[in-house]
């Protein structure tokens, strides 16, 4: 009887435990994967005249979780933030990105905007892209 009830503490506790934290993580949803290279480009009708944006744009995106750390084109500083959603948004103090993913479920597309330096009135540069490679094939190369 002794012995039984020892089994019963010894191993089943510990089962019942692992079994009560898989249904919990169960219904964990993960971020949306957004890391990887993206290739942004200008909207014609941004308000902000002064940003200097190039005929390509790429944004270099890692991702740990919801959050991310963004490159722009060769800029030294990066920029930080997080997905929500379909919606990303980094900062670096002094220039702003905020995205949203397209509908498609792949989520290859983004449709945003960029404010900040040297949009220094409040107004922005819209921007476009598409996602070129994803973080796994960013990381091969």
């Amino acid at each position: 009887m002794k012995v039984m009830l020892l089994y019963l503490v010894l191993v089943g506790l510990p089962i019942l435990g692992v079994s009560m934290i898989v249904k919990a993580g169960g219904r964990i949803v993960p971020p949306i994967s957004v890391g990887g290279i993206w290739r942004l480009a200008a909207v014609q009708d941004s308000s902000c005249r002064g940003m200097p944006f190039p005929d390509t744009l790429v944004m270099t995106v890692a991702q740990s979780g919801p959050e991310l750390i963004v490159h722009l084109n060769a800029r030294a500083r990066p920029l930080i933030g997080s997905v929500d959603g379909p919606v990303i948004q980094v900062s670096d103090g002094d220039l702003r990105v905020r995205g949203s993913l397209g509908p498609d479920t792949s989520m290859h597309e983004i449709k945003g905007t960029i404010s900040g330096l040297p949009c220094k009135d409040g107004t922005t540069a819209g921007f476009t892209g598409r996602r070129t490679h994803s973080a796994a094939a960013a990381r091969a190369h």
